[in-house]
């Protein structure tokens, strides 16, 4: 009787996690779909007010992405007044001759060289570009990013068109030399990362940013006390700031295909885990709401597998089982093609589908190996 009971019992019990977790499968895609359908109802704003905007790059030994970088950030076409602050972060390369060499023939670039490292990662020299910047309106991107266009200034800065707006979320897509299974998995990951937050946001549930290409005002930073409640954190200079200042009414999402940035993604394990380790350290520190909603976000992937496969072990492919997997493949399959479409990524939807499989081995096993290595390597 009592083995009857727990039969029973568990066999419910799986039933029900298995139609909690396809029930969040569903509505995040769902959710994809009418955030990129409502970006696309939404004003593009080009040129806003032209309020005047500083544009932000730290850089550590990266004399040679600067040097064939920092030219398409100096070429942008923007109406108003701007500038563009380089911190140069205790390089030992060529970066302060280059930064030099290039400040003397632009006017828009202002170079700050840091000679001290009080704090590991990327903070101290961001805060101290935050710091230097002449203008409320700051866009922040990094010294391996390449503008998608002449006009990524424009579209970024234009979306303050309303006193509301003090957050930006722009999009970096990661884009590879070579086409090995690293190179397209990074890239698929990055496009996944962004439809998440863009989707989060687009709820009113912002929760974090990409350093690679976001806007704010100053006045949020200082709102903030800068990075003084995670000074401990290596990363998350990005995302932490994000993650404590937007709300649903000043923040607003930017995927403007001109206001995109590239960037190379990792092109092997051993990058890619140093990149997610950096990336995942500073998770620990958001909202807890936030921490709630992305857990279940993420135990929903290896759960929904786990799940199906062991009610399938013991009943069978039954139709209702069957039904759930239809359902919930195909909802996924329209918010890739909704949320790629958006994103231009040129990802084949075979190679997606692939690698929509493996995120519950992503979620279910690396996710928190990751998290348990806390210890990260300094910021580039």
């Amino acid at each position: 009787m009592c083995h009857l009971f727990s039969e029973v019992f568990f066999q419910w019990a799986g039933w029900i996690v298995f139609a909690f977790v396809t029930l969040i499968q569903v509505v995040f895609a769902a959710a994809v779909v009418w955030s990129v359908c409502s970006l696309k109802r939404r004003r593009q704003v080009t040129s806003a007010r032209n309020q005047p905007v500083s544009v932000i790059i730290c850089a550590r030994n990266e004399a040679e992405h600067l040097r064939n970088n920092l030219p398409s950030v100096l070429q942008q076409q923007y109406a108003g007044e701007w500038e563009l602050v380089v911190v140069n972060d205790n390089s030992s390369d060529e970066t302060v001759e280059l930064l030099d060499a290039f400040a003397a023939t632009n006017n828009h670039l202002k170079v700050i060289h840091l000679t001290q490292k009080l704090h590991n990662g990327k903070k101290h020299a961001l805060a101290s570009g935050i710091q230097s910047a002449r203008f409320d309106h700051v866009v922040v991107t990094d010294a391996d990013c390449v503008p998608a266009s002449r006009h990524w200034l424009a579209r970024m800065a234009g979306c303050f068109d309303s006193k509301e707006t003090e957050i930006v979320l722009g999009y970096g897509p990661l884009r590879n030399l070579n086409a090995g299974f690293w190179a397209g998995w990074s890239q698929f990951e990055a496009a996944f990362t962004a439809l998440t937050y863009i989707t989060s946001a687009q709820c009113g549930v912002p929760y974090m940013g990409v350093g690679r290409n976001l806007a704010f005002k100053k006045s949020v930073f200082e709102a903030q006390s800068g990075f003084e409640a995670h000074w401990q954190y290596r990363s998350g200079d990005d995302d932490l700031l994000v993650n404590a200042a937007a709300n649903r009414c000043n923040t607003l999402v930017c995927l403007d295909a001109e206001s995109f940035v590239f960037s190379t993604g990792a092109g092997n394990f051993k990058t890619w885990f140093k990149q997610k380790r950096r990336h995942l350290e500073a998770g620990v520190a958001y909202k807890p709401i936030h921490q709630v909603l992305l857990t279940l976000h993420a135990v929903s992937f290896p759960l929904f597998i786990v799940c199906g496969l062991l009610l399938f072990w013991e009943r069978g492919g039954g139709l209702l089982l069957c039904c759930c997997f239809a359902v919930r493949y195909g909802a996924f399959s329209i918010a890739y093609s909704f949320g790629m479409k958006k994103l231009k990524e040129p990802i084949s939807p075979l190679r997606i589908l692939g690698y929509d499989c493996l995120l519950s081995l992503y979620f279910g096993v690396f996710v928190p190996l990751l998290l348990l290595i806390r210890k990260t390597p300094n910021w580039k």
